[in-house]
């Protein structure tokens, strides 16, 4: 697996504006040790509403709303340091946990159970629960049960509990008892024993950390790595509830009564962390830190929580102050760019390739190989009084620096509403544009009988109020000055044959990615490609590129000089841990091949022997400024008229955090992260993050000559600088391609526009000059396409086809959307008949032949979502129906 540093403090670090999604930080003191509150074992609310803290090295505390009360050995008769667990009865007395028996507190007396003087299994207590009169232990020898004046306590050696390691404890009215332990769960109902175990139940894991019993009488159980419920002896993985989280990150090791009454658990998982309501898939909390023990105040509705190590404080969270701006990835704003041969995630945050935990760019579709882990947008400048006011992403360790939506035309600003109406990526392909316009000819949207797609229908095309103005393009077909697609034609203008469309800000809240001064920019960004399956295998590469387009707008009263941006990545070609990089200053492209002549040994996930490279070509950018004495474009010629920004920096950096490493300070357990928002304004300009100059020779840093581009020669050069000569190891590479200086005006708009070349030769020697050459030679026609706006696509746009009609009998689909088998009735003329699904440029993907007259079951299971055309036909003529997978 992929190790990211900068990704490991993404579930112990940053809050998102506190203020607007209902999370409040409490600060705990400092302690005793100098590691103190570093890991915190529990978290429970007494009657009183005071809430208590289990700390493995700082005893416990007491949180009143506003003040602490630390208890330990020291200052209490509280027998260890170490607490592990805590629960109130009914007369509000604590009883807990520790690894020198339990403890009893009255708020004045305490009370001391340990193998010495009570029956209680072993000084080493883990778990607690108390149900009615009864106190109940887990320990690492057992459980033991106490009524106030005797113990009962149950073993592996005396009783059928499946291990004496009892992480949790609770029981049913009913007096049933459950534990959660290192070996499954065991279930106590009066005299008889049942357990549920990786062996005889869908349990995947041995050990469970929590468990919890639901107001419907269910029991959800935490694991290293997963979340069950057991309705009577059935067991369901949580991916059968909530097949949209999944896996976990970390263990769960708690559960709690959530805010609208269902079960609620934290989770950290695919890059984001936050609180999960079963049932509520509304209610992840993005970008907070990594909850681990949980719990609801009914009083307040409010629910309160610990976290991983490396955190200092106590978390409130008030579900009905939370905002859904701050959802994580959900089907709105996270789409694919899959109209060709590559398959590319995009957000909403100004990051995209990732779907914040896994690579995402994969090429060639359907392979399960990628070529790109995640990708971003970074800009830069100076204001008048030489403040840095920096916008950048990687992977959303701290938080975010783009926001949803557009800013506000008067303010240049924006509001957690706003930023939830434009949470979304709208995807429209050409061929739905086609066919919207040929029913809306026909009358067919006006009387309702054709609906049109849905983000046809939503496109973003004008802002209302404050900002009202034309925010994504559109034909305005009755001329009437507004969006009207379903009364007026009116349709989204797009790039391509296929886009995805999403307008972000850095202005909405703090930049707790960077830590960098706000811009005030929104952004109009455009990821798209083109398609034509039968293109010579000399263009092909068409099918095999994605493009990227960003318009900048400077909605602030700031004049930025020195501004820059930059497109950045983390390329993994394949294996991740042996590549190579470098670029070509003349092409204005970088690019990533494999360090070794084979990539892994082509198992899932591995491009094999015979490599492919990657390409990132900068194909529009800023005006440069005038006289700046710079070859900002990298055609020979200084100062031209109407020169242009291209790719003026090739930047490439460590996964470390040196000098020549991650921009910024993450932070580390029991830190506060320092953010260094200079550190990606530095390699913007081509400079490592102690704004020392790249050097031209070996690794780049304390040379004599300063260069903007490393590894400027292909690797067969021996007489140039690149990896292969500088004996570099292949490695994890993460790169950058900066373009600037310009001039940020006030009110004014920048472009940028760039391309990923994808290109891959089998008949070519890796890191010969024919192989860099074919690539050269792809990314040439790729500018030459843009520069031109001619991409040789051929998508079949004849939307006639989809209700052509049979020279015989009728065919019938249903159901029609279908979600994998489709069922067809055909009553051919002729003894048999064939039937092909097809693709919406005609190309024939699956085929079904020597049917006969009558009811078939075809299993299109196989088929990713969208829309496709089913044909068929005999001798005597076809029939071609529309139909969608869902």
């Amino acid at each position: 697996m992929k190790h990211i540093l900068t990704l490991l403090v993404v579930f112990t670090t940053g809050i998102l504006c506190k203020s607007q999604n209902g999370l409040q930080k409490h600060p705990i003191p400092v302690g005793s040790y100098p590691h103190q509150n570093r890991t915190k074992n529990d978290v429970a609310i007494d009657n009183n509403s005071n809430k208590w803290v289990c700390f493995s090295s700082d005893g416990l505390g007491k949180f009143d709303g506003t003040n602490w009360t630390m208890y330990n050995p020291g200052n209490s008769p509280l027998p260890s340091y170490y607490t592990d667990c805590i629960a109130f009865d009914a007369t509000n007395k604590a009883w807990i946990g520790t690894d020198s028996g339990a403890v009893s507190f009255d708020g004045t007396n305490w009370v001391r159970y340990s193998t010495t003087n009570s029956g209680i299994a072993s000084n080493r207590v883990i778990s607690v629960s108390v149900t009615g009169g009864q106190i109940i232990f887990g320990t690492i020898r057992g459980i033991s049960i106490f009524n106030g004046s005797n113990w009962t306590s149950y073993a592996t050696s005396n009783s059928g509990l499946i291990s004496d390691t009892v992480n949790a404890i609770t029981m049913e009215s009913s007096g049933a008892l459950w534990a959660a332990t290192s070996r499954g769960v065991s279930r106590l109902q009066g005299t008889s024993w049942t357990s549920f175990t990786n062996g005889n139940s869908a349990l995947r894991e041995l050990i469970m950390y929590s468990i919890y019993i639901d107001a419907q009488g269910d029991k959800w159980v935490g694991s290293s790595s997963n979340v069950y419920r057991i309705s009577g002896n059935m067991v369901t993985p949580l991916q059968a509830i909530s097949p949209e989280l999944s896996y976990g990150f970390h263990p769960f090791y708690s559960f709690c009564k959530g805010p609208h009454g269902g079960v609620a658990f934290g989770y950290a998982i695919n890059g984001s962390s936050g609180i999960h309501e079963v049932g509520w898939p509304k209610d992840y909390l993005y970008q907070i830190p990594s909850p681990k023990y949980v719990c609801y105040e009914n009083s307040t509705g409010k629910i309160w929580f610990t976290t991983f190590q490396g955190d200092t404080s106590l978390y409130s969270f008030d579900a009905s102050q939370y905002n859904p701006a701050w959802l994580g990835l959900n089907y709105d704003n996270f789409k694919d760019l899959d109209i060709n041969e590559v398959r590319a995630p995009v957000t909403t945050r100004g990051d995209m390739h990732w779907d914040g935990y896994s690579a995402g760019y994969e090429v060639p579709k359907g392979s399960g190989k990628h070529a790109d882990f995640a990708a971003a947008l970074w800009i830069g400048g100076m204001d008048q009084s030489g403040t840095l006011h920096q916008a950048a992403m990687t992977y959303r360790q701290h938080g975010y620096d783009y926001w949803p939506g557009p800013l506000d035309t008067i303010t240049g600003t924006s509001d957690s509403v706003k930023a939830s109406a434009y949470d979304k990526v709208w995807k429209v392909d050409r061929y739905q544009i086609e066919e919207f316009k040929y029913y809306f000819q026909k009358g067919q949207v006006q009387n309702g009988s054709y609906v049109p797609a849905e983000d046809i229908l939503t496109w973003p095309a004008k802002g209302q109020g404050d900002f009202s103005r034309n925010l994504a393009p559109f034909v305005d077909v009755n001329h009437n000055g507004i969006y009207d697609p379903l009364t007026g034609g009116d349709y989204p203008v797009i790039r391509g044959d296929q886009e995805l469309y999403r307008i972000f800000n850095d202005q909405l809240a703090p930049h707790t990615e960077t830590g960098g001064a706000p811009l005030q920019v929104e952004v109009h960004a455009s990821a798209y490609a083109y398609v034509c399956p039968t293109i010579a295998d000399s263009n092909k590469v068409l099918n095999y590129t994605t493009f990227y387009h960003y318009d900048i707008f400077n909605r602030s009263a700031q004049n930025y000089t020195k501004a820059y941006v930059a497109g950045w990545q983390d390329v993994d070609l394949g294996k991740y841990d042996d590549d190579m990089v470098g670029c070509n200053p003349e092409g204005n492209y970088g690019y990533v091949y494999n360090g070794t002549p084979c990539d892994g040994t082509g198992t899932p996930g591995q491009y094999g022997c015979k490599p492919p490279m990657m390409s990132t070509v900068i194909l529009s950018g800023p005006l440069a400024v005038a006289g700046d004495g710079i070859d900002n474009n990298n055609n020979g010629t200084i100062d031209e008229p109407g020169e242009q920004n291209l790719m003026t920096c090739f930047h490439y950096y460590d996964n470390d955090f040196s000098a020549t490493g991650n921009p910024g300070d993450p932070g580390f357990p029991g830190s506060t992260p320092a953010h260094r928002p200079m550190d990606y304004y530095n390699y913007m300009l081509g400079k490592w993050c102690d704004s020392t100059y790249v050097t031209y020779g070996g690794r780049g840093y304390g040379g004599s000559t300063p260069t903007r581009f490393m590894y400027p020669s292909f690797p067969y050069d021996t007489s140039g600088w690149s990896e292969y000569t500088s004996h570099d190891t292949p490695g994890d590479r993460r790169f950058l391609l900066g373009c600037g200086p310009f001039d940020f005006h006030a009110g004014s708009q920048v472009s940028f526009d760039y391309a990923l070349v994808f290109t891959r030769d089998t008949t070519l020697a890796p890191q010969s000059p024919a192989f860099f050459q074919k690539n050269a030679s792809d990314n040439k026609k790729v500018q030459n396409w843009f520069a031109q706006n001619n991409a040789p696509s051929c998508m079949n746009v004849n939307v006639g086809i989809e209700e052509s009609k049979p020279s015989v009998e009728q065919l019938d689909v249903f159901p029609n959307p279908f979600t994998g088998e489709l069922n067809i009735s055909f009553a051919s003329g002729t003894a048999e008949y064939n039937a092909e699904v097809l693709d919406l440029t005609g190309k024939s993907i699956l085929q079904f032949t020597h049917l006969t007259s009558g009811p078939h079951v075809l299993n299109l299971s196989g088929l990713a979502d969208g829309m496709y055309f089913l044909k068929v036909s005999d001798a005597k003529g076809f029939s071609c129906r529309k139909i969608i997978r869902q």
